[in-house]
């Protein structure tokens, strides 16, 4: 699994440095034909979802963004997205590439990815694991790796969690494993 490290971004992350992020998540390559499933949840945050999306599309991929149940999402800034299916109707089979973006789906707090993370354990985990276990590629943005972590994709299986984010002591972007 690809993981980034960057630490020339001093104290709080940019517009611009998240977009320079996911840049180098999503390297140029031939995304022609593939298909990315795109998940949106309440207040998810718009850069996150929006970029990648975009991205993707100029690049050849064909997106197709679900949600947990609901028609219509406000993004974080207020933007809304309107999904094109609910997470319960995907197949993992169907998909080439996940991108879960940050936000704060339950509270602007220090776990806000956790809940939605345990939603998805306990009702996707075997569509998640099956993704994984084909080489389907995923990109957790900012607090979408936190739910990616709480979901419990990395540890397949597993009853309960063996790993977790810790704190930031160095108030700078990090990315270690």
């Amino acid at each position: 699994m690809k993981t980034l490290s960057k630490s020339a971004f001093p104290g709080r992350l940019t517009e611009a440095d998240v977009v320079e992020l996911i840049s180098q998540a999503l390297p140029a390559q031939n995304y022609k034909g593939r298909r990315v499933l795109l998940f949106a949840g309440p207040l998810y945050e718009d850069l996150e979802l929006w970029y990648p999306k975009i991205r993707l599309e100029e690049e050849g991929a064909a997106t197709t963004v679900a949600g947990m149940g609901e028609p219509t999402y406000a993004g974080k800034r207020g933007y809304p997205v309107t999904v094109d299916t609910s997470v319960d109707q995907v197949e993992a089979r169907d998909f080439d590439g996940l991108v879960i973006p940050g936000g704060f789906s339950y509270g602007d707090d220090v776990s806000a990815g956790r809940v939605l993370g345990l939603e998805l354990r306990h009702s996707l985990s075997a569509k998640l694991a099956a993704f994984v276990e084909r080489g389907g590629f995923v990109l957790g943005v900012c607090n979408g790796f936190q739910v990616l972590v709480e979901s419990g994709l990395f540890e397949p299986g597993a009853s309960r969690r063996n790993i977790a984010l810790s704190n930031n002591a160095s108030n700078r972007f990090e990315c270690r494993w």
